[in-house]
């Protein structure tokens, strides 16, 4: 644990930081723009880390879909998989994706419009014509709450399925 703790305490906020300057969230949107989806800050799942030592007690809350005991994180990047957001505490490996995603405070800030609410990007609509949203989102798998982007208090958008 003091390896950890040291890690957090010195080495997390510099290497670890969501997009914040108009130019840094352009960076990213941007690639995501040219990736096919425009409005997209960031992607989001769960990340397992093995718990080796898991006592046989809580073996059953730990153990998920990898069939053995993890600890799980909700971890957000960049396009070129750049850390931006880790939560701040892990969690039993057998806990969904959306109930991770009631504690994480970078998804909770964007549905409650505290995150990128008032960042601006365009889609075009079947007809051809563009439409402007304000909110970003984050792509994430189908083990997330989601709705659509540009609806009130929606900043996640689904991609792909889980």
């Amino acid at each position: 644990h003091k390896w950890t703790e040291w890690l957090v305490e010195t080495q997390y906020a510099k290497h670890v930081w969501l997009p914040k300057t108009v130019e840094q969230i352009e960076h990213v949107t941007g690639v995501y723009e040219k990736l096919g989806f425009p409005g997209a800050i960031c992607s989001i799942d769960g990340v397992h880390v093995h718990w080796n030592r898991c006592p046989c007690k809580q073996w059953a809350a730990h153990k998920g879909k990898e069939g053995y005991p993890t600890r799980v994180y909700n971890v957000a990047v960049d396009h070129s998989r750049r850390i931006l957001h880790v939560t701040d505490h892990s969690h039993p490996g057998a806990r969904s994706d959306k109930t991770l995603a009631r504690s994480d405070d970078l998804i909770v800030g964007m549905h409650e419009g505290e995150l990128y609410s008032q960042v601006e990007f365009e889609v075009f609509r079947d007809d051809g014509t563009t439409k402007t949203i304000k909110g970003l989102y984050a792509l994430v798998d189908g083990g997330y709450p989601v709705k659509s982007p540009g609806a009130p208090g929606s900043k996640i958008a689904i991609a792909g399925s889980s």
